[in-house]
C-alpha cells in the first residue's frame, strides 16, 4: 500500500487518500487511471521480488500501447510473458579489479611487499570466482579481505566456503555464505559479539526503508541491551551503538549512514530472517514490542 501511494504520488504530484482506496485492487485503478492522462511514458520498476509486487504496482493496462513498463529484477521468471534482456555477470578480471580496490590493496604496494610476486593474486580471483562474481558479494567480501590484513590470501576463502547451515542439514547460498564470512570477521573487534547481536536485530526491520540511527538506539536497547548496559549513562550506550552500527557499515553488511538513515540489501535482510522459523521471528517483534513498553 505504501509503495503505490509514493508511486501515485510521483504520477499525479498529490496524495492517495485512504477514503479513495481501500484496499490494494481499488489503489491499482487510481495508478491506471492516473497513467491514461499521461503522453507516452516509461516508467521503470526497479527490484521488485514478488509477482504481487508486479501486480499492484503496474499502473500500465492493455489498452495503453504509448506506455512502456521496464522492470529490472534478479528473478528470471518474475514477468514471464515480458520481452527478456538478460544482462551477463561480471568477467573475472573485472570482478578481480572490484574486489581488490575495495579492499583497498594498491598494485604498487602490494609487490613491494610480496617481491616476484604476480598481480592480480591469484587468490583474488579464487575469492571473486567464490562470490559468483556479483557486485554485493564482493563487495562484503572485499571488506573481509580488508579487515584480516596480512595473510588474506589464505585466510579469507576457508572463511567463503564454510556452509553456515552445514549442521542444519541445509545448503547455504553463496549470498549467505559470503555474509557470514562478513560476520566471523567482526571476531577481530573487541566488540564482535555485540556488533553481531546488532546485526541480528534489523530482522525485525521493515524492508525499503531507512531508519534513523534514534530508531537503531531504541531497537537495540528494547532487543539486545544488559541490564547492566540499560544503566549505563544513556550518552555511553548511544555512542556504543553508533560506533557499532558504523562497524556493520564499514564491513557493507549494512547501508547508509548516521545522518542519512541505515538499510539493508535486501539480500542480507533475507539471510537474517532465514535464518529464524516464523515462530521466532513473532518471538523477537514481541520482545521489541515489550521493551518498548
Amino acid at each position: 500500500l505504501a509503495l503505490q501511494a509514493m508511486l501515485y504520488k510521483q504520477l499525479t504530484g498529490k496524495g492517495m487518500q485512504d477514503e479513495e482506496a481501500k484496499d490494494e485492487h481499488e489503489r491499482q485503478g487510481l495508478l491506471v487511471a492516473a497513467m491514461a492522462g499521461k503522453q507516452r511514458s516509461l516508467l521503470v520498476l526497479d527490484d521488485p521480488w514478488m509477482p504481487e509486487q508486479m501486480r499492484f504496482l503496474n499502473p500500465i493496462d492493455s489498452s495503453q500501447a504509448q506506455h512502456r513498463l521496464l522492470v529490472t529484477t534478479r528473478i528470471r521468471d518474475l514477468v514471464p510473458k515480458a520481452t527478456r534482456l538478460e544482462l551477463p555477470l561480471m568477467g573475472k578480471d573485472e570482478a578481480v579489479a572490484l574486489l581488490l580496490d575495495l579492499a583497498n590493496i594498491d598494485e604498487a604496494e602490494y609487490l613491494k611487499e610480496h617481491p616476484g610476486a604476480v598481480w592480480p593474486p591469484q587468490a583474488a580471483y579464487t575469492i571473486a570466482a567464490e562470490c559468483g562474481l556479483l557486485p554485493i558479494t564482493l563487495t562484503i567480501a572485499a571488506q573481509v579481505v580488508r579487515s584480516w590484513g596480512d595473510g588474506w590470501q589464505t585466510a579469507v576463502l576457508p572463511l567463503l566456503r564454510e556452509d553456515q547451515d552445514s549442521e542444519k542439514g541445509k545448503t547455504s547460498t553463496v549470498e549467505e555464505r559470503v555474509i557470514g564470512a562478513g560476520l566471523k570477521a567482526l571476531d577481530k573487534h573487541e566488540d564482535g559479539a555485540a556488533v553481531k547481536e546488532l546485526f541480528h536485530m534489523f530482522a525485525v526491520t521493515r524492508e525499503d526503508g531507512a531508519h534513523p540511527i534514534a530508531v537503531i538506539e531504541l531497537l537495540w536497547r528494547a532487543c539486545c541491551a544488559s541490564d547492566a548496559e540499560k544503566h549505563e549513562g544513556s550518552l555511553t550506550a548511544r555512542l556504543k551503538v553508533r560506533q557499532w552500527t558504523q562497524l556493520l557499515v564499514d564491513h557493507s553488511l549494512l547501508l547508509g549512514s548516521s545522518s542519512e538513515g541505515i538499510h539493508l540489501h535486501d539480500i542480507v535482510l533475507q539471510y537474517l530472517r532465514k535464518r529464524l522459523s516464523a515462530e521466532e521471528l513473532r518471538a523477537e517483534h514481541r520482545r521489541v514490542v515489550e521493551g518498548m513498553m
